[in-house]
């Protein structure tokens, strides 16, 4: 991997928090009321560590009266900081930062070396991440020059 990449996955922090748990399994698996939804993912991936079967932590993920899944017990925070570190980090809080020298080849075949100094947020962010964990270097590589030629 990349010393790109690499550094990439070094700055992601782990998803530590039930509510970052949470928004990880949405965004990656279906919606509520299939086989394969956000939850049931979720608490099969969740069993093993908590030592309880499936079907006994469905209720800790279902929504409340104003439909937001209810606060976490303190005693669950070890359940769910270890299985932050078994799944996707997150984007760091403002993105990434990312300098270097990169090298612009023009269409009459010159290669030009430009210094790049670059903070990369939002979706481009979670795109430099999927990269990453794809090891993706080429496409990343491509990214980040055409973020500096924006």
């Amino acid at each position: 991997m990349s010393d790109v990449l690499s550094q990439v996955l070094e700055v992601s922090p782990a998803r530590t928090t039930k509510a970052e748990i949470i928004d990880y399994y949405r965004a990656t698996y279906g919606p509520l009321g299939s086989k394969n939804s956000w939850k049931q993912h979720l608490i099969n991936d969740l069993s093993p560590i908590a030592g309880i079967a499936p079907k006994n932590l469905e209720k800790r993920f279902d929504a409340g009266p104003k439909g937001r899944i209810n606060n976490p017990e303190p005693r669950n925070a070890a359940q769910y900081k270890e299985l932050g570190e078994q799944i996707a980090p997150r984007v760091p809080d403002g993105g990434y930062h990312i300098t270097g020298t990169v090298y612009v080849k023009f269409s009459d075949g010159e290669c030009e070396e430009r210094e790049v100094d670059e903070v990369i947020e939002g979706k481009d962010a979670a795109a430099l991440l999927a990269m990453a964990l794809d090891q993706a270097e080429d496409v990343a590589y491509q990214a980040i020059v055409n973020h500096y030629m924006d």
